[in-house]
C-alpha cells in the first residue's frame, strides 16, 4: 500500500509541475500575440497619419520624370538644382549664402580638351 501512495503523490507533483508549465506556454504565447498585434497596428496606424489619401499610388511608380529637381534644406532655402537645359544636364551646388558653390554647367572650352 505504501508503494501506491508514493506513486500517487509524484503522479501528483508531476501534473502539478505540467499544469505550472501549461500556465506559463499560455500566457507567454497570449502576451506573445498581444505583443505582435500592438504592433502590427502601431505600424498601421503611423502609416495612415503619415499618408495623405491617395497618396500610396505615387510610391509605386518605378520612374520619376522630371526636367527640373530643387534640392532644399528643413528652412526652405534651395542647396541644389539638377536641372536639364537645352545645352545639357546641369547639376548645381548651392552655399549658405545661395550662391553657386560648384556646378557641372559646361561653358565653352578650348579646342585642345
Amino acid at each position: 500500500m505504501r508503494a501506491s501512495q508514493d506513486g500517487t503523490l509524484e503522479l501528483a507533483e508531476r501534473v502539478a509541475k505540467l499544469e505550472r508549465q501549461n500556465r506559463f506556454w499560455k500566457i507567454g504565447g497570449i502576451a506573445a500575440i498581444v505583443a505582435l498585434a500592438c504592433s502590427l497596428t502601431a505600424g498601421v496606424w503611423a502609416q495612415a497619419r503619415v499618408l495623405p489619401r491617395g497618396a500610396e499610388r505615387a510610391f509605386r511608380s518605378r520612374t520619376v520624370e522630371a526636367e527640373h529637381f530643387v534640392l532644399k534644406d528643413a528652412s526652405g532655402a534651395t542647396r541644389g538644382e539638377f536641372s536639364v537645359t537645352p545645352q545639357g544636364p546641369v547639376l548645381e551646388i548651392f552655399g549658405p549664402a545661395g550662391k553657386v558653390i560648384w556646378s557641372t554647367r559646361s561653358g565653352p572650352r578650348p579646342a585642345g580638351d
